[in-house]
């Protein structure tokens, strides 16, 4: 009786690869997608912390922080202490409007400063008032 030596064969192996290769072929786009909804939520944290800065800042000053001023002038509110580690969900965060009684911030995703949540152009836009109403203008993942 011949002793044969077990294993694998070149067909089965070449098999397995190409099953995990259509494998991973589904799986990207569902993974692409929470990649991209993850990096929106950190517009979601930020906008929020933010807000919270504004209403700390009215409690202080009797109004809100102008439509244009630095929000760096925000007490408490360190921008660069909630920015993401991932560049490519950095969003810039303004005043776009405000009155004694209301505000609207606004968070952007912005490519040509390294922000890009899905590889496209489009930039991804949220707003949020003082009654913490957030919108998402111009959603970049559902292009």
């Amino acid at each position: 009786m011949k002793n044969r030596e077990r294993g694998f064969t070149l067909v089965e192996l070449m098999v397995v690869a190409a099953i995990v290769a259509v494998m991973v072929a589904v799986a990207m786009p569902f993974y692409a997608g929470r990649v991209a909804k993850g990096r929106q939520a950190h517009a979601k944290v930020i906008l929020e912390a933010a807000r919270l800065a504004m209403e700390n800042y009215r409690a202080k000053q009797g109004s809100y922080l102008k439509a244009g001023e630095d929000i760096e002038l925000l007490p408490g509110f360190e921008y660069s202490m909630w920015q993401s580690n991932d560049p490519k969900a950095r969003y810039e965060v303004t005043v776009e409007e405000s009155t004694q009684n209301s505000f609207v911030i606004k968070a952007t995703c912005n490519p040509s400063k390294g922000c890009n949540i899905d590889g496209d152009p489009t930039m991804d836009t949220w707003t949020l008032n003082e009654r913490s109403t957030l919108i998402n203008t111009l959603d970049d993942v559902a292009q």
